[in-house]
């Protein structure tokens, strides 16, 4: 874990900025000041990258900690040294406050800066690697507690989720691979496993959650790696969860030899006798339908948690990490992530730019954003011209004006409608050299055939398209011609133009 966790740092150091487009204490139309993470500084390590780097160095120094710690604690209990043990609870409760100290700067950037794809990567592998120290630690703890008492049976021991690398809106029957989610036995310094059952997985719910909105997992039982104590679950969902929020849950039967004990048994359970322990909560839903309303659940669940606001870049970096998800990129190989320029158009468009977003305001934004997001996902090739950067996506018509400024008849970009919500607009230069707005109709892109590229190499008002990327960390457009570019988002079938109230009739004539 811990090489896996230098290597994303490297990593991370040779990358350009993702987000890369402006500081957003620069003016922005009702935004409130606010702080960037990558591309903030013009030389080194972003603000929250050099504090994840900190965090990184204690955590390697915490683990060189561990290993002494265990064999220490070994010595100690072959002596039967008591003052010696009391001092190892006192150094276990200092490790203990050390790794609560760093997990709190690790979520504290999340709270203050907005992140990059690879600085939340960064934020995910910390998290769960810090998880895993505070684990062992607490069964260190319990150890030596369990030295001075004789009587103490429980296995020492734990399962920790150590990856949980999938879509929180998963289709039904859908199977995980074999790394996307994984579980590790912890066990104590002076403890050894003699036998262990198959680790089994079941679902749960979640907060109010009943009994018959649960569905069954299948090949949930895989047995635990006996050099790692890895257990990998590629697990398959044959039944939806009726837009319930469930976690996983996992458990083992164990016989350890312990405190010079053998035979000492017992059941271990992912998360204790924690009620909401398991997996992040998810969702199985039953068909493409059903995506909105889960991810706006598991959304406002990953956002808000119990509280009923929550700071902007907070709510930003949860955006940004969903939003990813949902156009099928990961964290640390994300092609289009979420702009500055579009989490700046968002801040201001629909939270009058401040500093607290509330669950209300969430609500009202959700009925327009989660609709681009299923077109996102769901509408045939659209994704891959999103990640492309030939839909421009999150702009005013103002800001689609400023960014066909000086083109000739015929460009055009592609953007989200404001007031028409689950609708690209195109807004193309005009042969009479004005600006157009043209509101794509479901007639216009009828049918699973029928693609929005279909529709625009049809449409002969337009023939350049302004492509879009980030340079040097500011957006820019390169007039592209629609036949070439657009070629592999077609089905080669010709699109129909139909009536529409409030655009352009027509982008044909």
């Amino acid at each position: 874990m811990l090489d896996n966790l230098e290597a994303i740092f490297e990593m991370g150091e040779l990358m350009a900025p993702p987000l890369g487009a402006h500081h957003l204490l620069e003016p922005v139309a009702g935004g409130a000041d606010q702080e960037v993470g990558a591309g903030a500084a013009a030389h080194g390590p972003s603000p929250p990258m050099a504090a994840l780097h900190a965090v990184l160095s204690s955590l390697s120094e915490q683990w060189e900690k561990l290993e002494q710690h265990a064999r220490n604690m070994r010595c100690v209990f072959d002596a039967g040294d008591e003052e010696r043990r009391a001092a190892l609870v006192e150094e276990t409760r200092e490790m203990l406050r050390t790794v609560e100290h760093e997990q709190h700067v690790v979520e504290e950037q999340g709270e203050t800066f907005l992140l990059s794809p690879y600085e939340l990567y960064a934020v995910e592998q910390l998290r769960a690697a810090l998880h895993v120290q505070h684990t062992q630690l607490e069964i260190y703890l319990a150890e030596l507690t369990a030295m001075g008492q004789p009587e103490a049976c429980e296995p020492l021991a734990a399962l920790v989720i150590v990856q949980q690398a999938f879509e929180r809106v998963l289709s039904k029957g859908k199977q995980l691979e074999g790394d996307q989610l994984m579980v590790r036995l912890l066990v104590g310094a002076t403890a050894r496993v003699e036998h262990a059952t198959a680790v089994r997985c079941s679902m749960h719910g979640h907060e109010g959650t009943t009994a018959a909105a649960l569905s069954m997992v299948e090949n949930e039982q895989h047995e635990l790696d006996a050099e790692s104590m890895l257990a990998c679950f590629p697990v398959r969902f044959p039944q939806g969860t009726r837009k319930a929020a469930v976690r996983l849950r996992f458990e083992v039967d164990l016989e350890l030899s312990q405190l010079g004990r053998s035979g000492v048994r017992g059941r271990v359970e992912s998360g204790g006798t924690d009620p909401l322990g398991g997996t992040d909560p998810l969702m199985v839903m039953t068909n493409q339908k059903q995506w909105k309303d889960c991810e706006k659940k598991l959304f406002r669940c990953d956002a808000f948690g119990s509280s009923s606001s929550i700071s902007w870049c907070r709510f930003a970096n949860t955006l940004q990490r969903r939003a990813i998800a949902a156009t099928r990129q990961g964290l640390e190989h994300t092609q289009r992530p979420l702009s500055s320029y579009d989490l700046a158009y968002i801040h201001a468009s629909f939270f009058n730019g401040g500093a607290a977003i509330t669950e209300s305001q969430f609500e009202h934004f959700w009925e327009w954003y989660g609709w681009t997001m299923q077109m996102l996902r769901y509408q045939r090739f659209v994704c891959e011209m999103w990640t492309g950067g030939f839909v421009y996506g999150y702009m005013s018509k103002e800001d689609a004006a400023a960014a066909l400024n000086g083109q000739p008849p015929g460009t055009f970009v592609v953007r989200f409608s404001e007031g028409f919500a689950g609708h690209f607009a195109v807004a193309y230069i005009h042969h009479d050299g004005a600006i157009h707005h043209y509101l794509v109709k479901s007639t216009d892109t009828a049918g699973a055939k029928i693609t929005l590229a279909d529709f625009l190499q049809e449409a002969a008002n337009v023939t350049h398209v302004n492509h879009f990327e980030v340079v040097e960390m500011q957006p820019v457009f390169t007039r592209l011609p629609k036949r070439s570019v657009l070629e592999p988002f077609c089905s080669k079938v010709v699109c129909e133009p139909a009536a529409n109230s409030g655009y352009e009739e027509s982008l044909c004539c």
